[in-house]
């Protein structure tokens, strides 16, 4: 058996082609770094005003719904964007996973205007340091809200590197 006869291909305007597939990674890189800085936002909005306000928790203080920060980073590898509680709440990681345990509560002044139910008069009275036990449910609202938009995410991204790609 014999080889099949050469094929002979002529390219033409190689020039314009190496460069657009030269000048592909950064467009990818500034296309997708502009994608996932959108998603960060949108994802950092669904946290506040969808989960935090209603669908799994509602604020009383809104600490919590303050508290959620967004954040994207670019090194030569990766593109990164981060949803996160800052560490101006302590609470929000028992929310996210809950917790079952031991908790030490410090000794605190506590303001009351109710004794078994019955209204009285305010008072401050001293409550002293003890353990309790805790059984706090998870209630997930930065895992969650990934998971809620999951299928925009890959959708958006893929839509970017394929638009980075055209000449």
């Amino acid at each position: 058996m014999g080889f099949p006869d050469m094929i002979t291909v002529q390219i033409t305007g190689r020039d314009t082609l190496m460069a657009h597939i030269s000048e592909m990674p950064m467009k990818v890189r500034t296309r997708v770094f502009a994608t996932v800085s959108k998603l960060a936002l949108q994802l950092q909005d669904h946290v506040k005003n969808d989960k935090l306000d209603g669908q799994v928790l509602n604020h009383i203080t809104g600490h919590l719904q303050s508290s959620i920060q967004q954040d994207v980073t670019q090194d030569a590898d990766s593109v990164v964007g981060r949803i996160y509680s800052n560490s101006s709440v302590n609470y929000a990681g028992i929310h996210e996973y809950g917790f079952h345990g031991a908790e030490q509560v410090q000794a605190h002044i506590r303001h009351i205007t109710q004794a078994f139910g019955r209204s009285i008069e305010p008072r401050d009275v001293m409550v002293k340091a003890h353990t309790r036990m805790m059984n706090m449910p998870e209630r997930s609202f930065l895992r969650s809200s990934l998971a809620d938009m999951k299928d925009q995410i890959i959708a958006d991204l893929t839509m970017a590197v394929k638009e980075a790609c055209r000449p």
